[in-house]
């Protein structure tokens, strides 16, 4: 019996991932204050579009697997893009230049460069402190809905330590290592162990992939990431009225986030919450994929229809 890849071979197709790619459109795209943002797409144009953004210290890259989903690609448009300081997008080194604003004009920047249309935005870890950055900075709501993947929709002095798994701490502080090479390293990688159920059941390769994501950020810049100030009360507002309706997905056996504070600290803030628990670490959607699209899409469909 011919394996799979010799099908393709026999039959002039290439695997799954060339075919991904040949049908992804990739750009970069200038934001407002001329910082450069990685974006790339795949999917129907014609369905509802889902922005997908990263976590610490990674790129748009850790959801590759995730796009590759056939129920995903058939039925939506995924677009995803690097946060300015990571990956293929700009990194600058002043503080200034990680102000709220600046988040929510590379969101609109990259809906602008893709023609979207009141997308769901789905943001991993710090990736979904975006939220509240959109909220604050940009009206009309240029959201239909938003989604939490192990995360909050808002940072805040008040809020971040609580987020935190007190466990991965040193860990973090590593991470922004700044003099000692092999402390940074040593950091980086624990930290990827921890984003995955079990770790030593994750295939090297991803592993690598993941790490190799991290490097080519400096941790001067990793922390200018975090230390950015949100005014949330736009998000709660829109929230309390019913106009924002959120989704947090979060894995049971997370060793990063503390999922329970991110619950507490939302829910009196939104009269529309959906709360799912899957069996996963903090990357749900490597641990297991299928019931984060189950999740995911539940919710979506939920959603009123845009006007």
């Amino acid at each position: 019996m011919y394996s799979i890849l010799t099908r393709f071979l026999l039959l002039g197709l290439r695997p799954f991932s060339a075919v991904l790619a040949s049908q992804s459109t990739a750009k970069i795209i200038a934001s407002r204050d001329g910082t450069s943002i990685y974006a790339d797409a795949t999917g129907n144009p014609a369905k509802q579009s889902i922005v997908f953004v990263h976590g610490l210290a990674l790129s748009g890259i850790v959801f590759d697997n995730f796009f590759a989903n056939d129920r995903l690609r058939e039925n939506y448009y995924l677009v995803r893009y690097d946060a300015r300081g990571h990956g293929r997008s700009g990194k600058p080194s002043d503080a200034e230049a990680y102000a709220s604003v600046h988040y929510a004009e590379d969101f609109l920047a990259v809906a602008h460069a893709f023609r979207l249309n009141k997308p769901v935005f789905v943001g991993w870890s710090l990736g979904s402190a975006i939220i509240s950055d959109i909220v604050e900075h940009i009206n009309p709501l240029p959201i239909l809905g938003a989604v939490t993947f192990a995360g909050s929709p808002v940072l805040g002095p008040e809020i971040l330590p609580k987020l935190i798994s007190p466990s991965i701490n040193d860990v973090l502080s590593a991470i922004f290592q700044d003099s000692n090479v092999t402390a940074c390293m040593e950091g980086r990688i624990q930290f990827i162990d921890a984003c995955f159920r079990d770790a030593t059941q994750v295939p090297f390769d991803l592993k690598a992939t993941y790490l190799g994501q991290t490097v080519v950020q400096p941790p001067t810049v990793a922390l200018l990431s975090l230390q950015r100030t949100q005014d949330p009360t736009r998000l709660f507002a829109a929230g309390q009225a019913g106009t924002l309706r959120l989704q947090q997905i979060f894995g049971d056996a997370d060793r990063i986030a503390n999922n329970s504070a991110a619950v507490e600290f939302v829910k009196p803030h939104f009269n529309f919450l959906t709360v799912d628990t899957i069996p996963a670490g903090h990357a749900m959607f490597e641990d297991s994929p299928e019931r984060t699209v189950d999740a995911l899409t539940r919710f979506i469909r939920s959603l009123p229809r845009k006007r």
